[in-house]
């Protein structure tokens, strides 16, 4: 069963309203010549163009400027994968930008502040949204690029974790699939940055119970990700629809183990699928995971 996300903007997250998005600089010359760009470049906390960043080290990446900045604009252009990758980003203060990351092994990783030479104004990104300093100039077009370490793990792996302590509730999905209900689960982290290829195998231990009868609820691996159109099955027909709980009564407790055979690589998320039917369950599930 596929789901349908809402497009994601191909910008960097950031934590703050985008304000302010008028009028020019003060130095603005000729309509041909709406912004000046100034000189000033910045630093990283990281060696930009390094091979050898290793994910486990590095959870904030910061960008240093020499001079105050406009915190009213924070727009970035980046490609890629990595919006899974960079779950917050904030102005610190005037001088400091701080990406927050989990980064996985053995990635490329590509930001571009103020990328005028990809401007598409279809999309939203002009010269209006660029990074500037505090009296309006904008920066110009600078590129941040590293690779992670390779992954200590070999291929194929087995992965095995307990999900617990989590309680995902089921949405009305008769939009894109008459008749059912589902939810997707962001598992990520249990990789520990790694992310599952062909041939690994995904062991999930559980307990789980409801306050309501649970009846068919089924199962898959996927990824989300834009890049591959919002939905991608990892695990293989015949571990696909994996039953997460066949027929529970309100209250019991009922725990296993779902094992699945992964046969797509993953691309940058890695959820959990849970769904059912409204047949089979009138009312939305929630279910909760317990130790």
């Amino acid at each position: 069963m596929k789901i349908k996300k809402s497009a994601l903007v191909a910008i960097a997250l950031a934590s703050f309203a985008l304000v302010g998005f008028v009028g020019c600089p003060k130095d603005a010359t000729t309509p041909e010549q709406k912004y000046v760009y100034t000189d000033v470049m910045p630093t990283l906390s990281i060696k930009n163009g390094s091979t050898e960043i290793d994910p486990l080290e590095v959870s904030v990446i910061d960008i240093d400027f020499p001079v105050a900045m406009d915190t009213n604009y924070g727009t970035y252009i980046y490609w890629g994968n990595i919006d899974a990758d960079v779950y917050a980003s904030e102005w610190v203060n005037s001088y400091k930008y701080r990406f927050y990351v989990d980064l996985r092994y053995d990635t490329d990783y590509k930001i571009v502040f103020n990328d005028s030479e990809s401007i598409d104004e279809a999309e939203g990104y002009t010269e209006d949204s660029f990074i500037r300093t505090y009296d309006g100039k904008l920066i110009k077009r600078f590129p941040i690029e590293f690779k992670t370490k390779a992954s200590p793990l070999t291929h194929p792996h087995t992965f095995e974790f307990s999900l617990k302590d989590v309680s995902p509730k089921l949405a009305d999905n008769s939009q894109y699939n008459p008749g059912t209900q589902q939810t997707t689960l962001n598992i990520r982290s249990y990789l520990k940055h790694d992310m599952v290829k062909a041939g690994d195998t995904v062991k999930i231990s559980y307990k789980i119970k409801s306050q309501y009868d649970l009846k068919n609820i089924k199962t898959n691996l996927v990824d989300t990700h834009k890049s591959v159109n919002y939905w991608l099955l990892l695990n293989s027909k015949d571990t696909e629809d994996l039953l997460l709980a066949e027929d529970v009564k309100a209250g019991e407790e009922k725990e296993g183990v779902l094992e699945f055979k992964i046969v797509n690589d993953q691309v940058a998320n890695f959820e959990l699928q849970i769904y059912t039917t409204f047949e089979d369950n009138p009312d939305l599930v929630n279910i909760d995971f317990i130790e």
